[in-house]
């Protein structure tokens, strides 16, 4: 079973690597302060979010490779490319790792930090710094509207049962919780 920790080990450019100049975010403090049942739509909005950042690293990694086999490079490219010289071909990998590089951190500039990740109110948030706001804001809000359709527990589909406290959970997972009346009082 995959556990939240994964999430810091794939996607650790979303986080504070240190703590930050005002102090430490509750996110360094408290790590993911929900269940595991809401884990897939975390994994998700990272996963959207990062796949921009992930392509710029392969497309450098693509490119850091043929720079450092430049004489394969020309042969596969010579081969094919009848109007291409070895000069030309050496020039345009240069001339396309170089792209790659400015291309990756231009990319990690848009990605955000997040400083907390939690339950409230029954529902997920999300709170980040940074980013490309606009497109970040549009994926955490979706991830949190999912959460509230989603059994914090274990995933399954739920519904936010509110009593002292909110809670958003499956009806097994409901009843186990607050008992048969309450969760039948408010079905």
């Amino acid at each position: 079973m995959k556990t939240y920790n994964d999430l810091l080990t794939k996607y650790p450019e979303l986080f504070y690597k240190e703590e930050k100049e005002e102090g430490q975010s509750p996110f360094s403090l408290f790590g993911f302060e929900c269940d595991d049942g809401w884990f897939n739509i975390i994994s998700n909005a990272f996963a959207t979010i990062y796949f921009r950042y992930n392509q710029a690293k392969k497309d450098l990694s693509y490119w850091q490779y043929a720079v450092n086999n430049l004489e394969e490079t020309v042969s596969r490219r010579l081969s094919w490319d009848k109007e291409a010289t070895k000069e030309s071909v050496e020039l345009d990998a240069i001339t396309q790792l170089q792209n790659s590089i400015k291309k990756l951190e231009e990319t990690e500039a848009t990605l955000p930090k997040f400083v907390q990740i939690k339950e409230k109110f029954g529902g997920l948030r999300m709170y980040f710094d940074g980013g490309d706001y606009e497109k970040i804001l549009a994926i955490t809000d979706f991830a949190e509207r999912m959460s509230e359709v989603t059994c914090e527990i274990c995933g399954n589909v739920g519904k936010t049962y509110r009593t002292r406290w909110h809670k958003t959970l499956c009806k097994e997972h409901a009843i186990e919780r607050y008992g048969e009346d309450v969760v039948k009082a408010q079905d």
